[in-house]
């Protein structure tokens, strides 16, 4: 797994937008898949990974997300592990956004088994 194109965003609760590259099958030539456009949350102390969405209007005129992609609690939970452990060893999360790292060209590869 890979965290890539970090891009901090630091709007409320939203801190940044990255790339997530999956390995799906390591014997396999080509097995990767790319979710871009995840983001990084963080709020009251918690950090989490939203994968990419779209907005609509509910009933009571309120504004919702629906997510693109979903996965199963467990390996959510695996991802967004290891996502926040990339970005920590990046020190992205801690550096404020005119001292973030350009991460455009950072990547640290990572297994998670699937």
């Amino acid at each position: 797994m890979k965290v890539l194109n970090y891009r901090p965003i630091n709007k409320g609760s939203l801190k940044g937008g990255f790339d997530l590259t999956l390995v799906l099958d390591k014997t396999a030539e080509g097995s990767e898949m790319t979710v871009h456009d995840c983001k990084l949350f963080e709020k009251n102390g918690q950090r989490w990974v939203g994968f990419p969405s779209r907005s609509y209007q509910s009933k009571e005129g309120e504004t919702k997300y629906a997510p693109y992609v979903s996965v199963g609690k467990e390996l959510k939970s695996k991802i967004e592990s290891e996502c926040l452990s990339q970005m920590d060893s990046l020190v992205i999360v801690a550096a404020p956004v005119e001292q973030a790292i350009d991460a455009d060209k950072q990547t640290i590869d990572t297994d998670i088994p699937f």
